[in-house]
């Protein structure tokens, strides 16, 4: 999708769109990058991302899916907007009007740092994704625009007059309304990806319970402990699991796809579920996905949540300790580049604390700023298999599970229990990362041998340069032997020519040590951003430097 509003001409992907009575149109999003038309200002429920736009008065409003349900990118001109569902197609018509893209170094280092680009940042400047739960006002005739708070995600501030009984209550009645049952046994064909962690368990359960007929795959690794449990799970349930290889070469080959679909917002390690949907062919009408279901309910919580009487500047300073001072490119950036970071950290700190404390900020920015946007991009490029569903997004979890006092959502403890008591054979057996109960001799044996096997795994890793790696069951998919494999030649020509650009030295990036055991994040993002870069921004500059020289030599013939 991509609407074009210049010169009070509304266009909509390249058609320009006939006037209606009232002048307005009204988009929604339909699929991934489809969005559906109707004429005027029409009612659209509450959570629904949507674009209005009015040709006579030269506006165009929109308001965006409070969990970033489908990513949306804008560039601003002179009375003028350029609005896409994907930063690839705004960036091919900035191509044909031939305005240059301005890379972004500041996007660039906090995605080394966060894994991806604060508020609208994009890896190009003059293009700003829409951040999620806002409301943009375009008024083009006064050539200016407005950006309103629609919801911001609440968390627990410290109150609390109910007991545990009436939570859990609560807890399992939000869990069994998960699913619209009846529009899922009309929706036709249906695909769930069983990880065998809690959240796509507690789907197949609720399915199986309502007697929806699905198809269900677990895929990674074949020493994973998820394909373990998976099957366990499966079995419990009584239905068929496929098991789906995810071999290295999908990392390169699905990786440079969907970095580019994604202009560098999703990179090569985000690409499992594109890859084996992809490799294997698989499409249905419905694919269900577990998204949020964790980070609502304390997968993510740190506890400084429980310090409610932190400052701002305190909960800013915890949290640069916490993500950002232990990582190498920080100490690397001149002092105007960090000052830059720590404004946009201030940014969503204020937007935070409309609602919240500061001590909600650390897991504010892994499960908004980062999350919605990371994973918008992450499955809006997967739709072309099927239409995602996402029980987990709803306001009404949302609003229960987050806004939980810290206890009942320390470990997912309020979310656990409630799944038990619903499905107690299921959810006995254990998820990938501890298989047994802590507290039990095979679960204290199982955390002592994992932690073993995953010092040995590095170690054989270092120690062999990559070439021989131990197994790894606890290790969902294997990132640093894609990295240093099949992406190697890639990553290294990355950090050499990201080095030269940005003039911060990114080389020790590069070595296999143990100095690197937790810049995983840079690495890739590194090799993603300069694919892009490579693509987007110095592909059109090339065509036209090749340009300028071939007219430079037939002048030169001439004279």
């Amino acid at each position: 999708m991509l609407l074009d509003f210049s010169g009070g001409q509304l266009r909509l992907n390249g058609v320009e769109v006939p006037a209606s009575s009232s002048g307005s149109i009204t988009l929604r999003p339909y699929r991934g990058s489809e969005y559906l038309l109707s004429h005027g200002r029409s009612e659209a429920h509450a959570d629904q991302q949507r674009i209005y736009a009015n040709a006579p008065r030269a506006e165009v409003v929109v308001h965006t899916s409070w969990f970033g349900e489908y990513p949306l990118f804008y560039h601003l001109g002179q009375r003028s907007i350029l609005l896409s569902s994907s930063l690839k197609e705004l960036h091919s018509h900035l191509h044909q009007r031939h305005i240059d893209l301005e890379f972004d170094r500041i996007a660039f280092f906090e995605m080394l740092l966060l894994d991806h680009p604060l508020r609208e940042r994009t890896l190009f400047r003059n293009i700003c994704k829409m951040l999620p739960g806002k409301r943009y006002r375009f008024d083009l005739l006064a050539d200016r625009h407005q950006i309103e708070d629609a919801f911001i995600l609440p968390f627990h501030t410290g109150r609390n007059n109910r007991d545990e009984r009436g939570f859990l209550k609560d807890a399992k009645d939000t869990l069994t309304g998960l699913l619209p049952t009846t529009e899922l046994q009309n929706a036709g064909s249906m695909f769930l990806p069983l990880s065998g962690g809690l959240d796509s368990r507690l789907l197949a359960c609720l399915l199986k319970k309502h007697g929806v007929e699905f198809r269900a795959a677990v895929f990674g690794p074949v020493e994973s402990t998820e394909r373990f449990v998976a099957h366990r799970v499966a079995k419990s349930l009584g239905i068929e699991l496929e098991s789906l290889p995810l071999r290295n070469e999908f990392y390169k080959t699905y990786g440079n796809e969907v970095t580019l679909l994604t202009g560098g917002l999703s990179s090569h390690r985000h690409c499992h579920l594109y890859a084996c949907l992809k490799e294997n062919q698989i499409e249905a009408d419905v694919i269900l996905h577990g998204y949020l279901g964790g980070e609502y309910a304390g997968a993510s919580q740190r506890a400084v949540a429980q310090q409610y009487g932190m400052a701002k500047d305190a909960a800013l300073d915890h949290f640069v300790r916490d993500h950002m001072q232990r990582k190498f490119i920080w100490p690397m950036l001149p002092e105007s580049d960090r000052q830059e970071i720590m404004a946009d950290l201030r940014l969503i700190m204020e937007e935070c604390c409309r609602v919240n404390l500061p001590c909600h900020f650390d897991e504010y920015v892994h499960n908004v700023e980062r999350q919605f946007s990371l994973i918008a991009n992450v499955f809006s490029v997967c739709e072309e298999f099927g239409c995602f569903m996402r029980p987990f997004a709803r306001r009404e979890y949302a609003a229960f599970f987050n806004a939980l006092p810290y206890r009942y959502r320390q470990e997912r403890y309020l979310f656990r229990k409630a799944c038990t008591e619903l499905f107690p054979e299921q959810f006995n057996i254990g998820t990938p990362s501890q298989i047994y109960p802590k507290h039990a001799l095979l679960g204290w044996i199982e955390a002592a041998a994992s932690r073993i096997v995953s010092v040995a795994s590095f170690a054989s890793f270092v120690a062999t340069q990559s070439h021989l790696v131990l197994p790894c069951p606890k290790s969902y998919e294997r990132h640093r032997q894609v990295l240093f494999g099949v992406l190697r030649r890639d990553f290294m020509t990355a950090l050499c020519e990201m080095s030269s650009f940005t003039g911060v030295d990114l080389m020790p990036l590069g070595r296999i040590s143990a100095c690197n055991r937790n810049e995983l994040t840079a690495q890739f993002r590194i090799l993603s951003s300069h694919l892009t870069k490579r693509n987007l921004l110095e592909d059109h500059r090339d065509f036209r430097t090749c340009r300028w020289e071939s007219e430079c030599q037939t002048l030169n013939a001439l004279r």
